[in-house]
């Protein structure tokens, strides 16, 4: 299956690469994850133009080390976010296809390190927050049940999914976790909407 997803994505991004060798996947080299952090910082601007640098930056990462597998997760995560309306900066975007390339990359990051939280959370993200993606975002917070992004991921499908009560619960897990979260006020709404009005106020307060 890995080969197969490699062979994809050596095509769709117009280069080619072997199987990666055994190993350790979640570790390269400095040059490598100094990209990598460069544009991980870009993408969490969540500012257009830093989004869109973002882009070839991972392309290039995983050019340099294609048996990386947090580069091809933060690939595929730069493709998701970089469509966003917002943050194309008005550039066309033909999201089917886009989706069909980025979850190539996010499956090779799972098939190069299974227990990478962040290519799952990645992978529920590509498929939008709704129901397909509650599989890939419960083993995600599993994974690494304090990272904040990706409960606040995981919320967010449960509430598309009508499941508020346990949306709920996971924002207040969020925002208690992280003091100065800047979606506190989505926590604090859906406790109020449950009629936990104290508990909302609390959040408000702080």
């Amino acid at each position: 299956v890995q080969d197969k997803i490699a062979r994809e994505l050596s095509g769709q991004l117009g280069f080619h690469f072997a199987a990666a060798a055994g190993g350790d996947h979640r570790t390269t080299s400095a040059e490598t994850y100094s990209l990598y952090l460069m544009a991980r910082d870009m993408l969490h601007s969540r500012e257009p133009e830093k989004v869109q640098t973002a882009r070839p930056i991972l392309e290039r990462v995983v050019r340099m080390d294609p048996g990386y597998a947090p580069g091809w997760s933060a690939h595929a995560a730069a493709m998701g976010i970089a469509a966003q309306p917002s943050l194309s900066l008005g550039a066309p975007v033909d999201w089917k296809s886009q989706q069909k390339v980025a979850l190539a990359a996010v499956d090779r990051a799972i098939g190069l390190a299974p227990d990478l939280a962040e290519a799952h959370a990645t992978r529920g993200m590509l498929l939008g927050f709704r129901r397909e993606a509650l599989p890939s975002l419960e083993r995600a917070v599993k994974l690494d049940p304090r990272d904040t992004q990706i409960r606040y991921w995981y919320a967010s499908a449960l509430d598309q999914d009508m499941r508020f009560a346990a949306a709920a619960a996971n924002l207040l897990q969020v925002a208690r976790a992280d003091p100065f979260w800047r979606n506190s006020f989505a926590a604090a709404n859906a406790l109020s909407e449950l009629g936990r009005g104290e508990a909302a106020l609390a959040l408000e307060r702080r």
